[in-house]
């Protein structure tokens, strides 16, 4: 019952009395631009580096490419794909990757042709500590990038990486950036980004929305959009989302993927189709703060949330239940470590035996983002019951994904896609050069074992040093693996995909190009 009554009170708080205002005129035209309703607010950057949420992806990945990427529909590391460069070669010891760009590929509005030169720059802006990239580390094993000639590009590594393809994938700090419209805009190329991609920027209307439009000279000629233009509308509201599609303002929608809105819009007879390998949902504690210091506390919480009932109120069928410190789905993954099933009793034990026996009172930060504070709560009432008094301090989104990051949290919530390798996850959420940073658990001990699976060539080695990390982890019990949330866009019957769709890095569908309007 104090489950129910939570998921209604959240429901109740994320819809509100009131629709959320949508201003009228050309936010819905008519035609063929496809209305794409986001559950938020505003974006804080568009710029592929320096952005950390979901929803902002789903913007910048229609405006920019990467050297390579993943064939469309898949998330297969054995089906990567040339996209900027034609092709590519690995040196016999693997630390030497050469790539022949493609020619003739021009960025948007006017700033010219692609080369080797923005290659070298945006891999070195990112890597650069002044830019302050959130994905800096992805390219920590690079020694050096070469410019053969403008249409050939050699980078470095400081050693062997079986992974690094990966981060060259057109995904956040594998996305190229012009280097003369970057060095031009400065600050301002946040919301004003420049690309290759099949859809060019066209205005950020604050608040309200950002507009894209084809790019008439899309180098993937077989690909250039066929439709006029995409809006991706802000919607404030959970009302608002639900009354727009009701109504056909808008064609798609994405941001919520709750159990009772997904059979909601399928009664309503929109269609809904869960993408995996999904985001992957966990809870960080943090022993730099009391009580969390001491393991038997640490263990008291792993035994104390239910992830089969938090995963089932939340998501239903469009859930995973996940018990491990690598995502199901991807490489390295193992259940064959320690797992901490819902045990009351073993809790309370923990609790007492660190000197707790009445229990403890925790306060910590929750977003009010519909992804982030439904579990919180659900988690809240679920530790009342081991003894742990739960204190929210609900605050926004952007502000809580500041805080987060500087260590002022004993626990934190955290959502994420991440290209299907352990290494990359791993080294984000668990490596000391991310303290601080996104290593919300202050974890240590895994340092060697990562960097020395990340070098490692031969895959059963690799993956059994993946298994002897998460075994460290969960002995150590610094976070919970949570849930898996598989993506569940809604479209109207009228919007076709045109290509299959089996897996997917983003929160939606990962190739808007390829979508027609079919009414």
């Amino acid at each position: 019952m104090l489950i129910n009554n939570a998921i209604r009170g959240i429901v109740f708080f994320l819809a509100g009395f009131f629709l959320f205002f949508i201003p009228p005129g050309d936010l819905y035209a008519e035609g063929k631009v496809l209305r794409y309703a986001l559950s938020k607010i505003t974006p804080r950057t568009i710029d592929p580096h320096m952005s950390t949420h979901g929803y902002e992806f789903l913007m910048y990945s229609t405006m920019f490419n990467g050297l390579v990427r993943f064939k469309p529909g898949t998330t297969d590391i054995d089906l990567i794909e040339p996209d900027l460069a034609e092709s590519w070669r690995v040196s016999a010891d693997g630390t030497q990757w050469t790539f022949n760009l493609r020619k003739g590929v021009k960025w948007h509005k006017g700033y010219g042709d692609f080369t080797a030169e923005d290659v070298k720059f945006s891999i070195e802006r990112v890597r650069d500590p002044k830019t302050a990239s959130p994905w800096k580390e992805s390219f920590v094993d690079i020694k050096e990038v070469i410019v053969s000639d403008p249409d050939t590009v050699k980078i470095i590594l400081k050693k062997p990486s079986p992974t690094f393809i990966l981060n060259l994938v057109g995904v956040r700090s594998g996305c190229i950036v012009p280097k003369k419209a970057v060095t031009e805009l400065k600050d301002s190329y946040g919301l004003n980004p420049v690309g290759t991609g099949p859809f060019e920027f066209k205005r950020y209307v604050s608040k309200e929305r950002v507009e894209v439009v084809p790019n008439k000279e899309y180098f993937r000629e077989k690909e250039r959009p066929k439709i006029d233009g995409i809006h991706f509308i802000f919607v404030s509201e959970e009302s608002s989302m639900v009354l727009g599609l009701m109504k056909k303002d808008f064609d798609l929608g994405a941001g919520i993927d709750r159990k009772d809105f997904v059979l909601q819009m399928q009664k309503a007879g929109l269609r809904v189709q869960t993408i995996g390998p999904g985001a992957a949902v966990l809870l960080f504690m943090d022993p730099n703060h009391k009580p969390f210091d001491d393991i038997r506390v640490r263990k008291a919480i792993m035994h104390g949330i239910n992830n089969e009932e938090l995963t089932e109120a939340l998501y239903g069928p469009g859930g995973k239940v996940w018990n491990t410190a690598v995502p199901v789905g991807y490489f390295g993954y193992s259940e064959d470590v320690p797992q901490y099933k819902y045990d009351i009793g073993k809790a309370k034990k923990y609790l007492a035996d660190a000197g707790y026996p009445k229990g403890i009172e925790v306060t910590t930060q929750a977003s009010i983002h519909p992804v982030y504070l439904p579990p919180m709560i659900i988690i809240q009432e679920q530790l009342k019951k081991i003894g742990v008094n739960l204190n929210l301090k609900q605050v926004e989104h952007a502000t809580y994904h500041s805080n987060i990051r500087k260590g002022i949290n004993p626990l934190v919530l955290y959502s994420c896609v991440r290209p299907p390798d352990a290494d990359i996850f791993l080294t984000e959420f668990f490596h000391s050069t991310n303290i601080p940073g996104t290593n919300f658990s202050s974890y240590k001990k895994a340092d060697a074992l990562i960097e020395k699976a990340r070098s490692e060539m031969n895959s059963k080695k690799r993956k059994a040093d993946y298994i002897e990390i998460q075994r460290m982890i969960m002995e150590d019990a610094v976070a919970k693996p949570l849930y898996i949330r598989l993506y569940s866009p809604v479209r109207q019957p009228y919007i076709k995909y045109n290509y299959e769709i089996v897996n997917t890095l983003t929160y939606h569908e990962d190739h808007l190009e390829f979508v027609t309007i079919e009414k």
